[in-house]
């Protein structure tokens, strides 16, 4: 699913949530906001809503993936309840 924001009119942000194949879980990712709209809530209410939407559909668990460089959305998480998790180091090698 794809949750879009508009404020006074105009796109400001987007959510994807979805159902995880073969699971009981949902994923709450990809959550954006164009930087002249942000610090306004508007990421905190997309993850919200995308949750709402993962509890209707009777989700048992909720995941979600941050970038360690976006303090931001990290923030979000923490205060939505996320936990860290264990996990993997994702490495690139530029060619």
């Amino acid at each position: 699913m794809l949750f879009v924001a508009k404020w006074n009119g105009e796109f400001v942000g987007f959510h994807a949530a979805g159902p995880l194949p073969n699971s009981d879980g949902w994923t709450t990712d990809y959550t954006g906001v164009i930087p002249s709209a942000r610090r306004n809530g508007i990421a905190l209410a997309l993850k919200v809503k995308g949750a709402e939407v993962a509890i209707k559909a009777r989700a048992n668990w909720i995941m979600t993936h941050n970038d360690s460089s976006n303090v931001g959305m990290l923030s979000i998480n923490i205060a939505l309840g996320f936990k860290m998790q264990p996990g993997f180091a994702q490495m690139r090698k530029w060619l």
